[in-house]
């Protein structure tokens, strides 16, 4: 008789399916891999069912049937179960993923580039980064590939935020939000619920104490507008100095493995941590000294003053944190990275683009006598307009423009369509 995973019991209905099943149920079920163990526990000796695990939830199965309830949830042997079947039907949502954080110190020409490098070298798909000091709020897509949204001051060449999102976290987001030159956000799109990362740069040191506390009220601000049933990473230089944990209403805040001394601007941040149930990811995992550092002061010191907090909810969603020495942009701040585990929803990419005959372009006279009418109109009020709408209606003019007046190319689906119709 040939081994099996599992035997199986009617249910009348979807709803009996969802309370009892494995994927909603509060229980895994299994059973005995043989014939004679399923004689000894008095079951159903029947044919055996179906013996690929990974079939157990797909199309071969039949509708109504389930496992049999004989072992708890707790097994290890029933939970790798539960994994392989789960993991058939969703193995490309549910994995372990690389986000980064990393205070460039500026982005010049060229060193857009050698960030792009760095980050997809290691395998980051999202990285957050503080101190571009750009000017200005929008989004760009690099030569590289994948998307940036950024915030910025008034004036360039100081501070600012930003998000780089890989090509294939793109269509994950949901939006996103330019808070002010020292928050941004991004919000993603998951199955069982969404991520929400909120990127900062925190006032240094040397700032007064109302510029601090007003970061801290924007801050708290952002995450209170956070949806509640949303996953929450903040990261960024936070410029202060948390160290060890130092006293027990601090367990669930601040790990073991924090280095330097605390300073004020620490307290705040740990005080910030505790209003909000968060816990400094990086003072939670044991590592090398120098995959602990994320910054190296002018007199060669190394010290601990970027940082990872999560909520302590989602606290077995982390895998990991440490920084990467090998990354180097030319800034003094070492890549943090996080190992996080959790399901992302990859969305559907939209439609494919139109391909126009452009064959009779240069003939066209309606086509480009509207385009110079069109122009001209708009370039009456060009300096009234922010330079992304400016784009996005340029974008729209030759869009409308073309569908109006440009054929579109005759593929082998266009042809039948046309002569289905004719018939």
């Amino acid at each position: 008789m040939a081994r099996t995973h599992g035997q199986y019991v009617h249910c009348d209905s979807r709803r009996q399916r969802q309370t009892t099943g494995i994927i909603l149920g509060h229980e895994t079920y299994t059973m005995k891999r043989n014939l004679k163990e399923r004689k000894v526990m008095g079951l159903h000796t029947g044919p055996p069912v179906v013996t690929d695990p990974k079939r157990v939830m797909g199309k071969s199965r039949p509708l109504g049937l389930l496992p049999l309830q004989l072992m708890k949830a707790s097994s290890p042997t029933v939970r790798r179960w539960r994994q392989l079947i789960v993991g058939s039907l969703d193995s490309e949502l549910v994995k372990k993923f690389r986000i980064g954080t990393w205070n460039v110190r500026s982005m010049k020409a060229g060193t857009l580039s050698t960030v792009i490098k760095e980050v997809r070298g290691n395998n980051i798909i999202i990285c957050v980064i503080a101190e571009h000091r750009w000017s200005g709020k929008g989004h760009l897509t690099p030569a590289e590939g994948g998307k940036i949204m950024y915030s910025g001051g008034d004036k360039s060449g100081y501070g600012g935020v930003a998000v780089y999102l890989n090509k294939d976290c793109i269509n994950m987001m949901l939006g996103y939000n330019p808070v002010n030159d020292r928050i941004i956000s991004v919000r993603l799109k998951g199955t069982a619920h969404n991520l929400t990362i909120i990127q900062t740069y925190a006032p240094t040191t040397q700032a007064s104490e109302e510029e601090r506390e007003l970061f801290y009220d924007c801050l708290q601000q952002t995450l209170d507008s956070v949806q509640k049933q949303d996953e929450i990473l903040i990261m960024g230089d936070f410029n202060a100095t948390v160290s060890k944990r130092m006293s027990e209403k601090e367990c669930n805040t601040i790990g073991e493995y924090g280095i330097g001394t605390r300073n004020e601007a620490g307290e705040r941040l740990v005080e910030f941590c505790l209003e909000n149930n968060l816990f400094v990811a990086n003072t939670m995992f044991q590592n090398h000294r120098r995959r602990l550092y994320t910054w190296t002061h002018p007199d060669c010191s190394r010290q601990q003053i970027d940082y990872i907090l999560a909520q302590n909810r989602w606290r077995s969603s982390i895998m990991g944190v440490r920084t990467l020495p090998g990354a180097d942009c030319g800034t003094d701040h070492e890549l943090l990275m996080a190992e996080v585990k959790t399901r992302l929803n990859l969305l559907k990419p939209g439609a494919r683009p139109i391909r126009y005959d452009l064959t009779e372009l240069p003939l066209n006279i309606a086509y480009k006598l509207e385009i110079k009418n069109r122009f001209d109109v708009l370039g009456r009020i060009t300096e009234q307009m922010e330079p992304n709408d400016l784009a996005t209606e340029i974008n729209k003019i030759f869009k409308e423009t073309a569908e109006k007046h440009i054929p579109k190319m005759k593929t082998k689906k266009n042809a039948l369509d046309k002569q289905q119709n004719s018939s």
